[in-house]
């Protein structure tokens, strides 16, 4: 886990009476927090480029499926129009055998 780099007074952590003795001791305190602190800012920014890559991956995949998807719901839809007017030719021609049928027949 990591650890507060100041406290919640604001004072630095560690040995402040000799932070406050020497004003070297504590840049050198200050410089050491800094850099940890820089440390852990790249660690999560790292952190970060790798969740993104991951949902960029993952919004792809998701794309891919639904224009997957919809060019399938497009290719059923062209299969049943041309089912229906097959069918509605079919009634036609039936129609028609019918007429010339019940025409014969009178």
């Amino acid at each position: 886990g990591r650890r507060p780099l100041l406290r919640d007074d604001g004072l630095l952590s560690g040995d402040e009476e000799t932070a406050r003795d020497s004003p070297a001791r504590r840049l050198s305190i200050l410089e050491g927090e800094h850099e940890e602190l820089k440390k852990q800012v790249e660690t999560e920014r790292v952190e970060l480029v790798k969740v993104r890559a991951n949902l960029e991956m993952e919004c792809e995949r998701r794309l891919q499926e639904a224009r997957a998807l919809a060019e399938s719901v497009q290719e059923s839809r062209q299969r049943a129009l041309a089912a229906e007017e097959a069918a509605n030719q079919q009634s036609k021609d039936a129609s028609n055998r019918l007429q010339l049928l019940q025409e014969r027949l009178r």
